[in-house]
């Protein structure tokens, strides 16, 4: 992903044909993402034919207004129905920039409606105006609040959810809010292994001593700014990206914690408004009451 994998298409060929004729009782899958604009005639019915062992996630970022406005013009390019056909259960990626936020809601809907799971996460590597954004993505969220408690059955979109049942855990002192270097590794093409793709030399340049310590787990992951935040192990973070802008794996980009804030708040409210419709809860929603009276004592 990124750029456009497609633009290699006889490359994503060959390096399928060569993983999947390696014997081995190993589960594997080829995955990538793609802007959708180059899947047409051969590769779309390549893709269709090896829609089991070759799986492909869309980017969209919401409606065709949001998305030309992110993608120079490039939504009428997109077959949106072909990806739910081969791949019903895999989620759209949402990118949310300054300019699409005021379309959040809308954007997140018409995904939903699509039939889609809608993932994504508001754009890094940006200057963000809080003065003016914080407002805007409040009245989103209002909406979108106001749409999920109407409608219980609907799945909150996972780039507004977040699991609050985490606040009834001890703080892990060792926590990583992804798997870079655990659960994820990447390699290039000399085969060095990196933490994930963001910290390879193609993407950030020299950090093979920084990508070892993140890969031993002997770096402190921790902002120090974020160790007194009672909500900082359900904010999200790139460990690669934090490192571009601020020179610190650790060092988060402050704009975000603000936006991780309010949809922590609206997450709990929506969950609320759920949950006290019911007659009973298990045991795990009783773990997400208990999360949201946490947040509104600390927040």
């Amino acid at each position: 992903f990124g750029g456009e994998p497609f633009l290699e298409f006889e490359l994503i060929k060959q390096i399928h044909r060569y993983v999947y004729s390696i014997k081995s009782d190993k589960r594997r899958i080829c995955f990538t993402t793609t802007n959708g604009t180059l899947i047409h005639g051969e590769i779309k019915e390549w893709l269709r034919k090896y829609k089991d062992t070759f799986c492909v996630g869309l980017s969209l970022d919401g409606t065709k207004r949001m998305h030309d406005i992110n993608r120079s013009n490039s939504f009428a390019d997109i077959e949106v129905e072909f990806f739910k056909e081969c791949w019903p259960y895999q989620d759209v990626k949402m990118t949310v920039s300054r300019e699409s936020l005021p379309f959040l809601a809308e954007g997140i809907l018409y995904i939903q409606e699509l039939g889609y799971l809608c993932s994504g996460s508001f754009a890094f590597g940006v200057t963000w105006n809080l003065e003016e954004d914080i407002p805007i993505l409040e009245q989103q969220l209002k909406i979108l609040s106001d749409y999920y408690i109407a409608n219980p059955l609907i799945p909150i979109a996972e780039i507004i959810d977040v699991k609050i049942e985490n606040l009834t855990a001890p703080k892990d002192t060792n926590y990583r809010w992804c798997g870079a270097g655990k659960q994820m590794k990447a390699y290039d093409v000399n085969g060095n292994m990196f933490p994930c793709q963001s910290f390879m030399e193609l993407s950030i340049g020299e950090l093979s001593k920084l990508s070892q310590h993140v890969l031993d787990g002997d770096i402190d992951l921790t902002d120090p700014k974020c160790e007194k935040c009672p909500i900082s192990q359900l904010c999200s973070t790139c460990y690669g990206m934090n490192y571009a802008q601020t020179g610190k794996v650790n060092i988060r980009d402050k704009e975000h914690c603000e936006f991780n804030k309010l949809i922590a708040q609206a997450n709990a409210y929506i969950k609320y408004h759920r949950l006290i419709q019911k007659e009973t809860l298990t045991d795990e929603e009783l773990l997400i009451l208990k999360g949201i009276e946490i947040l509104n004592e600390t927040i």
